[in-house]
């Protein structure tokens, strides 16, 4: 049910895409890709990386990853078991919608428009 494969760019959203889970330190970019397609995470920190261990705590405190200072049997079967189950639409996560991010950056710029189209221009101060 695994699959490995060698470091490469090209592909690499389509197989993150289609994959149940993500197997990984604690870093931010993947932890950000993973969250944006809502794929669940067993966060092998890196030691003393305080970023990736406050990271990896609090994917974990969410729900959407395990953490695990070594990788063993147990934290994979564990991790095999914990992706079977989707992720929900969890409140204390700022899920990504382009949409209302587009309606409210619309809205800011209309009224910075008018904002600038009211004021008087610099040459008749």
């Amino acid at each position: 049910n695994c699959e490995f494969r060698k470091h490469a760019t090209e592909g690499f959203l389509a197989d993150l895409a289609a994959c149940k889970g993500v197997i990984a330190t604690g870093g931010f970019s993947l932890l950000s890709e993973c969250l944006y397609l809502r794929k669940k995470m067993l966060m092998n920190p890196i030691r003393k990386q305080y970023e990736q261990k406050v990271n990896a705590f609090n994917m974990q405190r969410l729900g959407l990853a395990l953490t695990a200072e070594t990788l063993s049997v147990e934290a994979v079967e564990a991790f095999l078991e914990f992706v079977k189950t989707p992720i929900s639409d969890h409140q204390e996560v700022l899920w990504p919608d382009n949409q209302a991010f587009f309606a409210s950056l619309d809205r800011t710029m209309q009224k910075v428009t008018k904002q600038r189209l009211s004021l008087t221009p610099a040459s008749k101060l």
